[in-house]
């Protein structure tokens, strides 16, 4: 960690005893900071904190009111100590939530001894700076959910502590330099004692530990207690100490003892949140070549769905419901393909209810497979039972200008919550297989699926299959051939399919070069200016 000397030249309410010099938790202060102070290593990670973690902490710290004096009764903590108990590390992160400061705050945090606390703020061994800049945009870029680790490794008897420097970053800092102690000339303290107004007046944040959520919140005041509006919430944000029971006051099965942290109440839980793939008004499509192990004609049009996702998730970010509409595009497939949906982590016995209707009707109040780990859902038994027999090949040729399909809805509920991180992004793992009964060339039963590279195959699938002809499944990837070419396709758009007998590369001559840098080039490969026109459906 680099140093920084922090000249004192602001007016001081206290005499400082001494400059500060800073050290920086990412690299250097030119180095692992932008202009305004962001860590270059920070992580955005809003999609997984719960939708109303702000109402819940200003239901208890409201905007302007001074802050409930139980909250920061002398008798609670204030900081992070680690169970003298407690055999392991613990590890730290934190994540900026909010500001509401007329001040350009600096944040940063400061271990120490518990049994030989520091007697004054120069007795600190080291001033690790955070966020030098714990501002929201104009004057900083944090947003809720930016995250970064602390890179520290806590043992039993150890103790967190954390500082602000009210208006360090001030409006002459840049990168990681902070540019001076503020009003005051000197930081404010999570050990009270170290701040400088009289013992009354001396605490500058709250603690609170969400026991929904399973992480700390800390809320700092910026002012001089004697004045100032006395809110706490100048600076919110969370500290997720893992494992959270070797934080002293926590316990396993996630209780609090009493008299240390004062709990984070939780809001109405019957809050609920919305979210799309590829986006509320867009779709997105999945195409799959149904002749593999071989790679046949490798035109993408076997079968081709357009498709959004709706997912409804309570207020901890977790799953309560997926809807997935979709429509058939194309089928030009001699064989009988169904398509089904694989929910990875999700247990079969936690779906309350699945369904499927078209164009609003009801067509299985059931589509659950069984015999399956994870929740698979049957999506389409037959896709050609769906599309009529006015044509060989469903709006593959030019001569079959039939309409799509109409809209499905596939619905799922779920008893509990379903943790985003276990089932993982959408689509999941959507998935063709072989019509039970219907020829199917050499490969044939339910055994046969192709699935999206990122996924193996569900339990009924015949591992046996793997190796056979042209297929390269490795560790990596599943249903590649040996250059890594797929069998399945899923693009975040919509999308023109190539004509009958037409190949992939000849319709879209980038995609070769896309799946050869494994995905980093040509990203927009699928776009319609990067096609051959006259090689795709509908085009003259």
């Amino acid at each position: 960690m680099n140093h920084i000397a922090v000249v004192l030249t602001s007016v001081s309410l206290s005499t400082p005893l001494s400059a500060i010099e800073f050290s920086h938790l990412n690299g250097t202060a030119s180095s692992g900071y932008n202009r305004l102070g962001t860590p270059t290593n920070v992580q955005d990670q809003s999609a997984s904190l719960p939708v109303d973690v702000l109402n819940n902490i200003y239901s208890m710290l409201p905007e302007s009111q001074y802050v409930n004096t139980s909250f920061i009764d002398t008798n609670l903590k204030s900081n992070i100590i680690i169970d003298d108990d407690f055999a392991g590390v613990v590890t730290v992160d934190v994540t900026f939530l909010n500001e509401g400061a007329g001040y350009r705050n600096a944040f940063g945090y400061f271990l120490f001894d518990p049994n030989n606390p520091p007697a004054t703020y120069s007795d600190i061994a080291e001033h690790v700076l955070v966020f030098p800049n714990a501002s929201k945009p104009p004057q900083g870029e944090l947003v809720q959910g930016h995250t970064v680790p602390l890179n520290i490794s806590l043992t039993a008897g150890q103790g967190l502590g954390f500082f602000v420097v009210p208006n360090g970053w001030s409006y002459s800092g840049s990168d990681g330099n902070v540019s001076g102690l503020g009003p005051w000339g000197q930081p404010f303290y999570s050990l009270p004692y170290l701040n400088p107004e009289p013992s009354a007046l001396q605490a500058h944040n709250v603690a609170f530990y969400d026991a929904v959520n399973d992480f700390f919140v800390f809320g700092f005041d910026d002012q001089h207690r004697a004045g100032g509006d006395n809110d706490f919430n100048d600076l919110l944000v969370s500290i997720a100490a893992t494992p959270t029971y070797a934080v002293e006051g926590i316990n396993v099965d996630g209780s609090v003892d009493t008299g240390t942290y004062q709990v984070l109440e939780q809001s109405n839980e019957e809050i609920t949140s919305t979210t799309y793939y590829p986006s509320q008004s867009g779709m997105a499509t999945l195409m799959f070549e149904d002749l593999w192990p071989r790679m046949g004609d490798y035109d993408f049009n076997d079968l081709v769905i357009d498709y959004r996702f709706t997912n409804t998730l309570d207020n901890r970010n977790k799953l309560l419901s997926i809807d997935l509409e979709f429509s058939i595009q194309a089928i030009g497939a001699s064989y009988h393909n169904g398509f089904a949906l694989r929910l990875p982590g999700v247990d079969p016995s936690n779906i309350a209810s699945s369904s499927l209707h078209l164009d609003g009707v009801l067509v299985a109040a059931d589509i659950l497979e069984a015999g399956q780990s994870d929740a698979n859902l049957i999506l389409l038994d037959d896709a050609k039972n769906h599309i009529g027999k006015a044509c060989k090949f469903f709006r593959t040729e030019n001569t079959c200008q039939a309409k799509p399909s109409g809209t499905f809805v596939a619905s799922v509920e779920f008893i509990k919550p379903v943790d985003t991180a276990s089932i993982g992004p959408a689509p999941y793992d959507p998935y063709i297989f072989a019509v039970e009964g219907k020829y199917h060339g050499d490969y044939d039963g339910r055994g046969w699926e192709v699935h999206l590279k990122e996924h193996a195959g569900s339990d009924l699938f015949s591992s046996n299959l793997v190796g056979l002809e042209d297929d390269r499944s490795n560790a990596s990837n599943s249903f590649v051939n040996a250059n890594s070419f797929p069998w399945a396709l899923n693009i975040p758009a919509g999308w023109e399919h190539p004509k009958e007998n037409i190949d992939i590369v000849r319709a879209y001559p980038n995609f070769s070069k896309w799946v050869r840098s494994n995905g980093s080039t040509h990203k927009d490969w699928y776009q319609s200016n990067h096609a051959q026109h006259d090689h795709l459906f509908g085009r003259p």
